[in-house]
């Protein structure tokens, strides 16, 4: 019995981390411009790999979280969306730790057409306060 309790304690304490944003730094706007290397259209997240050339001409890939499927489908966005080789300009909110990773709060396709994320709302020190069908419920 005790181990089923570890395994229901561990278990939401993973599922709690996993939704966790505290490893974003929402006050910054990170711009980056690059070429899109793949475009996931997965559950739980959409991710993208973006190449960046940095200041010293050095290449970076960027990891960037984008959202839900379901969520991004309701700003518009769909699978097919960006293709690898497309160059677009993502503004994220970046990892706090300097890493190569962040969330998107905008990205402007090579047409010129800009998508929101969740994290996009200036306002919203998370993506959930972003979400207006996600309320907070305080405790009891």
């Amino acid at each position: 019995m005790a181990g089923a309790a570890a395994l229901v304690a561990s278990a939401s304490t993973a599922a709690w981390a996993h939704h966790s944003t505290a490893l974003y730094d929402f006050k910054q706007n990170l711009v980056l411009k690059g070429t899109v290397r793949s475009f996931q259209w997965a559950n739980p997240h959409n991710y993208l790999q973006l190449v960046v050339t940095s200041a010293s001409g050095k290449q970076v890939e960027w990891s960037i979280e984008a959202g839900t499927p379901a969520t991004a489908t309701r700003q518009g966005w769909t699978k097919d969306v960006i293709r690898p080789g497309d160059k677009v300009t993502v503004v994220v909110a970046p990892m706090r730790n300097g890493k190569p990773d962040g969330t998107i709060k905008t990205i402007t396709l090579p047409n010129g057409k800009v998508l929101s994320s969740v994290a996009a709302d200036p306002k919203a020190s998370s993506p959930f306060d972003a979400i207006p069908t996600l309320k907070r419920v305080p405790p009891q």
